[in-house]
């Protein structure tokens, strides 16, 4: 489960979990709400969401619909990893893509967060993902990689 959820959303999950445990050992809404630190009308709704469904996941939102599909973002991932020097731009043209070079990036940064993408100091000073739509991205582990 741990590979499936950032860590925000184990928590979340964790804290859910852990009042309906409460709850089928007994103690009463009130006293898991005091305990958690929430109100009781939650605690009630993640019972029944339990006893309804099974399980206390956050259901999925509505929204724009994804332009890649599973396969799509496997093959941008393998291409990434075969050719590093390619860049987001010509991982769209190889493998024939509708998609826009920001596209590709998210899907790699789904994939491995660490591994393809540099870290570019912006003008706060703090560290943001950096990928390049038109010149080659390396990831950290390519042999001949510079900073």
């Amino acid at each position: 489960m741990a590979e499936k959820y950032p860590p925000n959303k184990l928590a979340v999950l964790c804290g859910r979990t852990k009042m309906v445990c409460m709850w089928v050992g007994g103690m009463s809404a009130r006293a898991i709400a005091q305990e958690t630190g929430t109100s009781v009308t939650t605690v009630y709704r993640w019972i029944r969401r339990w006893q309804k469904e099974g399980n206390v996941e956050t259901k999925p939102r509505c929204g724009r619909p994804r332009t890649t599909t599973p396969e799509e973002d496997q093959k941008i991932v393998e291409t990434i990893n075969t050719m590093p020097e390619k860049s987001a731009s010509e991982v769209i043209s190889l493998l024939r893509l509708q998609c826009d070079p920001r596209t590709v990036q998210r899907r790699c940064q789904e994939k491995a967060p660490c591994q393809y993408f540099q870290y570019a100091q912006n003008q706060e000073t703090s560290y943001a993902p950096y990928m390049s739509y038109d010149r080659p991205y390396y990831p950290v582990n390519y042999p001949y990689h510079s900073y």
